[in-house]
């Protein structure tokens, strides 16, 4: 009896972790800066997600590329997990430090960037990578800005 019990408790919990995950909506890159430090200049943004699934998940992983006019202005990855509740927006903070030289070759208009007086648009794409119980799934996502 007392087995039968811990299996109709269990039994909704592992069921749960068999519904098909939907992707996350990929919303918005948000408050795009470059710091002005000439040695090594800081890239922040952040990354604002939708969860559509009536269930909250666990971000485990996310890789990113930045791109401008079609060459890769830098890279992001990490692996630090992330609880992230039903039907909810969350964001993702990115900040990445790079050598001046290799943001010259990426962003042409990286100078007036710099000084601060122009906007650039730039292309963000990469995978993102959800946890439910014991189910993994990575997705991708692709936006223009």
């Amino acid at each position: 009896m007392k087995l039968k019990n811990i299996f109709l408790l269990l039994c909704p919990i592992l069921l749960q972790s068999c519904i098909t995950m939907q992707p996350p909506v990929f919303k918005q890159a948000d408050h795009l800066a470059i710091s002005n430090n000439l040695n090594a200049p800081e890239v922040t943004f952040d990354m604002v997600f939708q969860n559509p699934n009536n269930f909250g998940l666990t971000l485990k992983k996310i890789e990113t590329t930045a791109t401008v006019d079609n060459g890769t202005a830098f890279t992001y990855k990490t692996e630090q997990a992330l609880r992230i509740n039903s039907n909810s927006e969350f964001t993702i903070p990115v900040r990445i430090t790079m050598p001046v030289n290799d943001l010259m070759k990426a962003l042409p208009s990286a100078l007036n960037l710099l000084l601060g007086s122009q906007k650039v648009p730039f292309q963000l794409s990469g995978t993102i990578t959800l946890k439910k119980f014991i189910f993994k799934k990575t997705f991708a996502f692709s936006w223009k800005g």
